[in-house]
C-alpha cells in the first residue's frame, strides 16, 4: 500500500491501493471466499510468481486448493 501510495505503479496505483486495501481488511476465516494460499515458481521482476495455489475457503484442507500457472 505505500507504494501504491507513492505512485509507483503509475496510472494502476489508485487501484492497487484500492484492491490491497480491500483484502488487508477481508475476514477470510468468517467468510467462505477464494484466497491465495501459496505460490509457486520463481519472483519475477514485477514481484509476481509464476503460478499461485488458490484455497477455495479458509480452511479447506490441500484436496480442495488448485494451481494456476500464468501463460507464456
Amino acid at each position: 500500500m505505500e507504494k501504491a501510495g507513492r505512485g509507483e505503479y503509475g496510472e494502476d496505483s489508485d487501484i492497487i491501493g484500492k484492491v490491497f486495501g480491500a483484502v488487508m481488511n477481508a475476514k477470510f476465516e468468517s467468510i467462505a471466499a477464494p484466497f491465495i494460499c501459496g505460490y509457486l515458481g520463481k519472483q519475477g521482476s514485477d514481484g509476481l510468481h509464476d503460478g499461485y495455489l488458490i484455497c477455495p475457503a479458509y480452511g479447506a484442507d490441500f484436496r480442495c486448493t488448485s494451481a494456476y500457472m500464468k501463460k507464456v
